[in-house]
């Protein structure tokens, strides 16, 4: 059963390293898949999705959520991160 994040990972360790990513008070970008405990654990945070194939031919949403600080800096007109992330 697939629930949109890493094999490799357990629950728990999604869990304590999204614990972890809403502790800092610096620049984060996190990328991975469209996720339900994602979702929950990010609210509030910006969320930029693009939709790819993967390489079984599946369609997949693929996300970067940034915290506060670094969706701050990715509007500075110096840094413009949206249009590096190639989202809207």
């Amino acid at each position: 059963m697939s629930h949109g994040y890493s094999h490799e990972m357990s629950v728990a360790d999604h869990i304590r390293l999204l614990e972890v990513l809403r502790s800092l008070v610096g620049y984060v970008v996190l990328s991975g898949y469209d996720c339900p405990l994602y979702d929950d654990a990010l609210k509030g945070r910006t969320r930029l999705d693009r939709v790819s194939i993967d390489n079984g031919g599946n369609r997949r949403v693929e996300s970067i959520w940034l915290n506060p600080a670094a969706t701050e800096a990715s509007m500075s007109p110096d840094i413009r991160q949206y249009e590096l992330f190639g989202a809207t």
